[in-house]
């Protein structure tokens, strides 16, 4: 089957009756991606014999485009009756989709809670958020963190927003998204900690921390801190994060691993 990022074509195969058992193949994730795959199914069938293949694709570069075939990204069906199709562990940011035109950030937490309260699942699914990214400030939602964001009150604010728009009233896990401060980072990851006592996150950690970063986030924070989210993928060696990771028996939470459509 051809491919592209979100899965279009194994959704669809499964959508028409075919089991997750079946076996399949990605041949890329090129805009012609769905003639190459029926190629090659086509030239297994005449020159070696296969009694049957399916082959098919989408046009992806429609799906990257803004407002387009966005009808693409869910599934209703499926998601009402494959449920486990889809991990139970969803990662999310207070940012999420600000890039997109139109869209001021908190958009994929919003949907999330319409979801979580329909489906009655809350307490099934492990529910991951971010907070130090979404700068709200016009002509540049989503640039690499603040320092603004970082102070308490911003914090607190950022995540009451998060919680209402997940309409719940905790989060699994709360990672400060972009290790920019002024100063010392101590005083935001107090206010991190803070919120794992009073309840409102079961476990706190952070994203994007250089090795020096995250040994100054150790020593302030003890053992509290679970992971570091971070790229990770063939092409980006993070060898001395995992190690370093795992003698603080912390995870590493990747994130990018297909290099954005490069594998």
């Amino acid at each position: 089957m051809a491919a592209i990022t979100i899965s279009t074509v194994m959704l669809a195969a499964i959508r028409a009756g075919l089991p997750v058992t079946s076996a399949g193949t990605t041949i890329n994730r090129f805009c012609s991606s769905g003639m190459q795959a029926i190629a090659m199914a086509a030239q297994r069938v005449v020159m070696e014999g296969a009694p049957a293949m399916v082959a098919g694709g989408v046009e992806s570069i429609s799906l990257v485009q803004p407002h387009r075939n966005n009808h693409f990204y869910k599934e209703a069906w499926l998601m009402e009756h494959k449920p486990d199709l889809w991990m139970s562990m969803i990662d999310t940011a207070d940012v999420y989709s600000a890039w997109i035109p139109g869209h001021a950030g908190g958009e994929s937490e919003t949907y999330l809670g319409k979801w979580l309260a329909s489906r009655g699942v809350r307490k099934d699914m492990r529910i991951h958020t971010k907070t130090g990214m979404w700068t709200g400030k016009p002509g540049a939602p989503g640039e690499m963190g603040d320092p603004e964001l970082y102070r308490l009150e911003k914090v607190l604010a950022h995540l009451d927003g998060s919680l209402e728009r997940l309409q719940t009233d905790y989060v699994d896990l709360l990672l400060l998204h972009w290790p920019v401060f002024e100063g010392s980072m101590e005083p935001t990851l107090e206010a991190l900690l803070k919120q794992k006592e009073k309840g409102r996150t079961k476990a706190v950690g952070i994203s994007n921390f250089t090795l020096s970063q995250l040994e100054k986030a150790c020593e302030i924070t003890g053992h509290e801190l679970v992971t570091n989210q971070v790229e990770y993928h063939p092409f980006l060696d993070q060898s001395k994060m995992l190690d370093r990771l795992a003698k603080k028996e912390m995870a590493l939470t990747a994130y990018s691993p297909l290099a954005r459509g490069k594998i």
